[in-house]
């Protein structure tokens, strides 16, 4: 799925006034949390930051991969558009939605409407992280003392 697809799919379900950066701003955050949480600590995962768009995103979180030891893109050579190709596969793809949905419905103060697009998106999420799990090994780090 691409931004542009994720935020049209929202937006046919949501009437809003937000404007497609600070959705996109919203995608970022939200595949950033991907990107530390399951593709940095799987093995096949984790060497697949070379898109712009995982550029994009270490960009708008430099201090946490700085101090991670991470060197960050210059962002000026960064080119994401609304055809640029979000992470999670296919068969997942519906969270960036859910996702969107939350974040408009929560920041339009319509809660109960935000918490059941929040436990649609975070059931979905579960199951993402299950097959992640399934299908990659974990990075193992260990060391042994002797």
């Amino acid at each position: 799925m691409t931004i542009g697809q994720a935020i049209e799919k929202a937006d046919a379900l949501y009437r809003n006034s937000y404007t497609e950066e600070q959705k996109t701003e919203w995608l970022a955050e939200f595949d950033e949390k991907i990107l530390r949480e399951e593709y940095a600590t799987h093995e096949e995962l984790c060497d697949l930051a070379t898109t712009d768009w995982i550029k994009f995103i270490m960009s708008k979180f430099a201090p946490l991969y700085i101090e991670l030891g991470i060197d960050i893109p210059d962002a000026e050579d960064i080119k994401v558009t609304l055809e640029t190709e979000l992470l999670i596969p296919m068969q997942y793809q519906e969270i960036y939605v859910l996702y969107l949905l939350y974040k408009m419905a929560f920041y339009s103060a319509e809660y109960e409407r935000a918490n059941n697009y929040a436990a649609k998106y975070i059931g979905l999420y579960n199951s993402f992280q299950n097959y992640i799990n399934r299908k990659y090994m974990p990075i193992t780090r260990a060391t042994i003392k002797e």
